[in-house]
């Protein structure tokens, strides 16, 4: 965000293939802090 102008964000936060991996509560609430802090938009890939 220093460098250059993020246009949104496009996290999968439950069950990311191929690893099965998903964010905690905890980091969820600080994407949302982020994207909130930046006025960044996330579309959120939720396969479940």
């Amino acid at each position: 965000m220093k460098v250059g102008k993020v246009q949104a964000c496009l996290p999968t936060a439950n069950h990311q293939n191929s690893t099965g991996y998903s964010i905690s509560s905890v980091q969820n609430q600080q994407l949302g802090w982020l994207a909130n802090q930046y006025s960044i938009p996330i579309i959120e890939d939720d396969v479940f």
